[in-house]
């Protein structure tokens, strides 16, 4: 996994509510968060039954300068590993409220990370829209790698809640890892996946991965080191996925060749070992690492 990036960053405060209890085993919850810019006052509360160890029923209220703007559950059937039959589950869930385009409208950012097996994390980010006076909602699906500001990729450091400015220009960058790179060329215990950033501006998030090269380069440096680590320890089959991670990197990076040469060096001696050439080069074409 990527090391420690060295950032500016903004720090938000979160606290909880009290349990409260509504039957046996089940405990009504909540964590909250406000922010007083100056020119308005967002506060949001997220409520939900936490049973057996795991959270259900999510909800969100939002409130703007003391009047209730929005209540609503949070949107989990939109993701897209949803199950009907079973419903939703959260292992873990919070919400915080940062200004990510700088605008000076707070969004309201949920974080949920669901109760499976090597499995999931997503952002549910509430925008105002002046116009409508209300609360729209995005969803953001980041997958079994987790975004970098739920689990930090950032510092590295479980429940740090910081997002990163990486170029200082007021505009707060989300990191994350290319879930489309799980299990895909290998077993989810040594699967790797390249770096990803993203920046939310006009309610949309935008991938500027390659504006940050530096970032880039330290993804591209742990992936390799990660498989001549596997490679030696479990072999060249085990260790397919770090080096699809590593060349990924490096080609947004436009370090091409040497990408190459590894990968060549690596399986280019073997029919099984070109296959897996030939399959990478593909799926990158499709993912968008090569044009």
């Amino acid at each position: 996994m990527p090391r420690r990036l060295l950032i500016d960053s903004l720090i938000a405060l979160f606290s909880s509510l009290p349990l409260v209890a509504i039957a046996p085993n089940v405990l009504m919850a909540a964590s909250s968060d406000t922010v007083d810019n100056g020119t308005v006052v967002v506060d949001a509360k997220l409520t939900y039954l936490q049973d057996g160890g795991f959270l259900r029923d999510l909800r969100i209220q939002i409130t703007r300068d003391r009047q209730m703007v929005t209540s609503a559950a949070i949107p989990v059937q939109q993701l897209p590993n949803y199950n009907k039959r079973y419903g939703f589950k959260a292992s873990d869930a919070d919400v915080i409220i940062l200004d990510l385009d700088s605008n000076g409208e707070p969004e309201v950012i949920v974080d949920v990370a669901e109760a499976k097996n090597n499995c999931c994390s997503s952002s549910f980010i509430y925008s105002y829209n002046p116009q409508l006076r209300q609360y729209q909602v995005r969803t953001q699906f980041w997958g079994n790698y987790n975004s970098g500001y739920w689990l930090s990729i950032i510092s590295r450091q479980e429940g740090d809640r910081k997002l990163a400015d990486l170029d200082n220009d007021g505009f707060g960058e989300l990191v994350a890892f290319d879930d489309r790179f799980r299990d895909k060329f290998g077993s989810i215990a040594t699967s790797y996946a390249p770096i990803q950033i993203w920046r939310y501006q006009e309610g949309q998030l935008k991938n500027v991965t390659k504006e940050f090269p530096y970032p880039l380069y330290l993804s591209a440096a742990d992936s390799l080191e990660a498989y001549q680590s596997i490679r030696s320890q479990y072999g060249a089959e085990q260790a397919k996925s770090a080096m699809a991670a590593y060349v990924a990197a490096m080609y947004l990076l436009g370090q091409q060749d040497e990408a190459r040469q590894q990968l060549q060096q690596g399986y280019g001696d073997s029919s099984s070992g070109q296959r897996f050439i030939t399959q990478l080069m593909t799926f990158l074409k499709q993912t968008g690492y090569i044009y």
